[in-house]
């Protein structure tokens, strides 16, 4: 792998917890480990008043969770507007949950259709009820695999660290009724990073403590801003032709490596 250049947003993220694993084997896919690391999902110490509000339509079990594996209000309002203003009007969450972030951006831009994929099948019905509940018209939530649904109808795309959960220790987890392993965290990474090199030009990926894969290095990192306990970027996808570089957000920074062969 070539010499990267390492672009920095002067962040800094909680540190959480990791089982142990075979760093080689991620290189064996393809991946380089070191670089594609990421830090369990603390979203914030305290959940702020609208937090608390919002989750009020969530069951007890949901609330609790909330902090770490849901979208805080503010920051979901504001990835929606990112991604509204840059054209995207059917906005795929990649990884919904129990559909926080979905319905707060629904409920803030309704001239977009945001629709979230869940594997777990109690989430999807908790985020419908909580839709009903909201009456968020222009939310939606779909029980599938996010590799294997088609990513064609949808013209912009939300990442909250989706496949991180994988590499979490088992009392880190929402639960164990999936599979849950690294060799899934690879493959899907991998898919992931195929499926966003097919969206159409011009298509916003905003993501939020990471994407959990590599950005193909036909996009170009077009804002890079602070927002909750991590940083919000906005990727666009500029080029048709992927020439194999990609870049990776670390804690820290966002790493630009070439492809294989070339030189920096």
């Amino acid at each position: 792998m070539g010499i990267g250049l390492r672009f920095s947003c002067h962040e800094r993220t909680r540190k959480g917890r990791f089982k142990k694993r075979d760093g080689n084997f991620a290189a064996k896919a393809g991946l380089e480990w070191r670089l594609l690391r990421r830090p369990c999902m603390l979203v914030d110490p305290t959940a702020g008043e609208e937090d608390l509000a919002f989750d009020s339509v969530y069951p007890a079990a949901i609330r609790r969770g909330s902090r770490r594996f849901w979208t805080p209000v503010v920051v979901a309002r504001r990835a929606a507007a990112l991604l509204h203003e840059a054209g995207a009007r059917r906005v795929l969450d990649v990884g919904s949950g129990a559909g926080k972030f979905v319905l707060a951006a629904a409920g803030s831009v309704r001239a977009t259709v945001f629709v979230g994929v869940e594997q777990r099948a109690d989430l999807v019905g908790i985020a419908r009820r909580a839709r009903l509940e909201l009456g968020a018209w222009n939310a939606l939530f779909l029980r599938a695999d996010l590799t294997r649904i088609s990513w064609a109808p949808f013209d912009g795309f939300y990442f909250f660290n989706p496949l991180a959960e994988n590499l979490f220790a088992s009392d880190d987890r929402i639960d164990s009724r999936v599979e849950l392993t690294e060799a899934r965290f690879i493959r899907d990474a991998l898919q992931v990073e195929e499926k966003l090199r097919t969206v159409p030009l011009g298509a916003p990926v905003v993501t939020y403590h990471g994407s959990s894969t590599r950005i193909p290095g036909c996009y170009d990192l077009a804002l890079c801003e602070r927002a909750g306990s991590d940083w919000l970027r906005l990727w666009v996808k500029k080029r048709a032709v992927d020439d194999g570089s990609f870049f990776v957000e670390q804690e820290d920074s966002v790493v630009w490596q070439p492809a294989m062969g070339s030189i920096a």
